[in-house]
């Protein structure tokens, strides 16, 4: 959890001087996901895949923002596309786990 917010304070700091006036809807949008991956790691469950696929969900909008405030990165919408489907597959393959060994 710590290390949620560590990252996130870091991402700001990396954003601030590019942001202008997008800084508090940037700050807020960060502050929300950062909150949705430390509810990922709270949740309490035999499988890890939800706390995996919010992290690659932080991971694929970190990349999104680095290559819109602060520089374009070659190869970026491989990386944002890979880590953002993973997310998706993650979070549905880890509740869909979760759900069906409680009803088993």
């Amino acid at each position: 959890m710590a290390l949620i917010v560590i990252y996130a304070a870091g991402m700001a700091m990396l954003f601030a001087p590019f942001l202008g006036e997008l800084l508090i809807p940037v700050y807020c949008y960060m502050a929300v996901l950062a909150m949705m991956c430390i509810i990922a790691t709270q949740r309490k469950s035999t499988n890890n895949f939800v706390i995996y696929g919010a992290l690659l969900f932080l991971a694929s909008d970190s990349v999104l923002a680095c290559n819109m405030f602060v520089s374009p990165m070659a190869g970026q919408d491989y990386v944002v596309m890979f880590t953002y489907y993973g997310a998706q597959f993650f979070i549905l393959y880890g509740f869909l786990k979760y759900k069906y060994s409680k009803s088993a």
